[in-house]
């Protein structure tokens, strides 16, 4: 046990050690060489606090935030949008970054969850668990499932509108989202009808030509 010492490096020496348990010190990061080591198990609780010299400061030299905060652009933590949102220098690999109303946009292609998170992986950037597209990047496909709001699922599984989305000649994923076609688009793929108002589909809604199927793009019955 290292308690209340306040270090913030762990000695490699210590390596040999079946379990290290570290309360209330100052730790920056754990050295390679521990955290490789699979016979040693490290518990660190209650590390950085308002004890520590550099209490409250995050970025390359200090390490992570704790318990959840932001790293700011100038490196300190906390939790209001001055340190939390990306468009003002939220640091995602130093702290938690959030998106949504009052903190904007995630950056560097990050997704903003339901609960208006950044990040990437499925909890964040699929459609179906409230990823938020007005506030970043969702995703569409094995593992994240379909593009909700009438958005088209790329090639590289991504949603939105436009051609580089919606249109079947650059590979938009049908199965996963709305495809559109028609003129800026193309034709459909797959035997596929385009309907009177240029989306992609298989039923009378698309097919019919009564009901203003385009032949030019698409199968008509």
């Amino acid at each position: 046990y290292v308690n209340e010492n306040l270090i913030t490096l762990i000695p490699n020496e210590l390596g040999n050690l079946k379990n290290l348990k570290l309360f209330e010190n100052c730790v920056v990061s754990i050295p390679d060489v521990l955290s490789k080591n699979s016979q040693l198990h490290v518990g660190i609780d209650n590390n950085k606090g308002v004890k520590c010299p550099n209490y409250g400061k995050c970025g390359k030299s200090f390490g992570q935030c704790p318990n959840g905060q932001c790293c700011s652009k100038k490196g300190y933590c906390g939790k209001t949008a001055a340190f939390c949102s990306p468009s003002k220098g939220c640091q995602s690999e130093f702290g938690t970054c959030k998106c949504g109303d009052g903190f904007g946009q995630c950056s560097n292609n990050q997704c903003c969850s339901k609960k208006g998170y950044c990040g990437t992986g499925a909890a964040y950037c699929s459609s179906k668990k409230g990823c938020q597209s007005e506030f970043g990047t969702c995703k569409c496909g094995k593992g994240y499932g379909q593009c909700s709001s009438n958005q088209c699922c790329s090639k590289k599984g991504y949603c939105g509108t436009g051609a580089a989305y919606c249109s079947s000649t650059k590979g938009c994923q049908s199965e996963f989202g709305t495809c559109k076609c028609g003129k800026g688009y193309g034709q459909c793929s797959s035997n596929q009808c385009c309907s009177k108002k240029g989306y992609c589909g298989k039923t009378s809604a698309y097919c019919s030509v009564v009901k203003g199927c385009q032949s030019e793009f698409g199968v008509c019955n």
